[in-house]
């Protein structure tokens, strides 16, 4: 079942606090807190930095999202908790959640003001159920979209009390599923693979009322025990299934049946992990295979120089000979300053694979057209940004965000006829390809380039949102 409230996963219905005292907590400023949930989800869900430093009196404070801590830079052994709660807002009288836009200008008046309305209840997810070893509870892992039930409920519950309760100093509890061992750490609601470091959202249902302690929104639940929980929603966070394979050491395994979409994991596999080349992978392949899960054209490659490594070269050869029998490589062909590698197999349906190499030096800037275009997989397979300098902007987070809802804000300079031709025709070219696909674009852009778009017999699908106004460019 589909949640129908997104809302409830936007940064502003996320409050961040600090244990002041060892009974209370004091929030961060609603800055701060955008900031750290911002981090936190790249954190989580990218491969991102474990931590985090925010700037508050009397100095820079660094924010440890794995043992949920922070401390003064100058004095890392004063350290205090860090929480995350997730913030609800639900009618007093029926107790059923608020729509989208209602539950964000809601949460808004509230920061700016403090008072609650009559007719509604704030719920935090901080207030944490106190749970027993013999209650009926469900802890669940999050993978790609689907919440999955653990098979160790007691033991995990049992770890969980003692977690609560301040004379211990449990902060995590180890287990093993097959011949993986995990660690649950409870003060992120988060299981960290001990071998890939990989993490996954935790949540636990506790029957009959429902409360919900977890990375994501609170859950209802019936008297008869817990309603089948909604999954998080395609719009929250970049999905896993082929993140995770580049993002392990060991190359992907090629099972009977591959595909051309296992010949292009194979590919970028080799890529980001050779050891004499530091090379980052972009476009469609990031934003269609990677976020959208739809297969790619091809594998954009973005190098530190021009000079092409010719045993990166031979490696791909023979990765893909070995898993793709009857596989031909031919090139590296030029293309100007780029060169090609063109792959054929009879497993690759009919259409060819290019891996086009391009130095940096001679990327076009600002270095990608649109958020959604903006996401690069950097060596070992960490999910960044193409253009780093539009991150107060568009992160990480809200450009995968964009590529998910078919949405993107334009990066390039607002040209018009005015401009030299080439620079035109260029911006109008990359504009049609979007709108051509069916996006929607969040940000302004020119009414004789709209119209030019729409004079190639495609629709310009415009939704102008108030943090992109003005226009950015870069």
């Amino acid at each position: 079942m589909a949640s129908s409230n997104p809302a409830r996963f936007d940064k502003s219905l996320v409050q961040w606090l600090w244990a002041s005292a060892p009974t209370s907590t004091t929030s961060y400023d609603h800055g701060h807190s955008l900031a750290l949930e911002s981090a936190f989800q790249q954190f989580l869900r990218h491969n991102g930095s474990p931590s985090c430093t925010i700037h508050l009196p009397p100095g820079p404070y660094e924010i440890d999202f794995i043992r949920f801590q922070q401390h003064p830079q100058a004095h890392p052994h004063r350290r205090r908790r860090v929480f995350r709660a997730t913030i609800a807002w639900l009618s007093a009288s029926t107790g059923q959640p608020c729509d989208d836009t209602t539950s964000q200008a809601l949460e808004l008046a509230f920061l700016d003001t403090g008072s609650l309305p009559a007719d509604k209840r704030r719920v935090s997810s901080l207030a944490l159920p106190f749970l027993q070893p013999n209650d009926s509870v469900d802890w669940q892992y999050l993978v790609d979209d689907d919440w999955h039930s653990m098979d160790n409920n007691d033991a995990i519950t049992a770890a969980y009390t003692q977690y609560l309760d301040p004379s211990q100093q449990t902060q995590f509890a180890s287990y093993t599923r097959g011949t993986t061992t995990y660690r649950l750490y409870f003060s992120n609601m988060t299981q960290r693979n001990t071998n890939t470091g990989f993490c996954r959202p935790v949540r636990v249902l506790v029957p009959p009322h429902g409360e919900l302690f977890a990375s994501g929104p609170l859950v209802s639940a019936s008297a008869g025990g817990a309603s089948p929980p909604p999954q998080v929603p395609r719009n929250y966070g970049c999905p896993e299934k082929y993140l995770s394979v580049l993002q392990r050491p060991s190359p992907p395994s090629i099972q009977q049946g591959a595909s051309r979409i296992d010949a292009l994991l194979l590919v970028a596999h080799v890529l980001l992990w050779h050891d004499q080349a530091h090379l980052c992978i972009y476009g469609g392949f990031v934003r269609d295979l990677i976020v959208r899960q739809e297969e790619a054209n091809d594998i954009d490659v973005k190098m530190p120089d021009a000079q092409l490594n010719m045993r990166l070269i031979a490696d791909i050869r023979s990765a893909l000979l070995a898993k793709f029998p009857g596989c031909r490589v031919d090139g590296p062909v030029g293309k100007g300053q780029a060169k090609t590698l063109k792959l054929h197999g009879p497993l690759f349906a009919g259409k060819r694979i290019d891996v086009d190499f391009t130095p940096n030096v001679v990327i076009q800037q600002p270095g990608a057209d649109c958020s959604a275009g903006n996401l690069m997989l950097e060596p070992r397979g960490k999910l960044a940004l193409k253009a780093p300098q539009v991150s107060s902007v568009v992160d990480v987070a809200t450009s995968v965000q964009h590529a998910l809802n078919k949405q993107f804000v334009f990066f390039y300079a607002h040209t018009s006829k005015a401009t030299p031709r080439a620079t035109y025709n260029d911006t109008v070219r990359r504009l049609t390809k979007y709108f051509g696909w069916g996006w929607t674009c969040l940000s302004p852009l020119p009414p004789d380039v709209v119209q030019a778009v729409q004079g190639r017999g495609h629709r310009a699908i415009l939704s102008i949102q108030n943090e992109y106004k003005p226009a950015y460019t870069f």
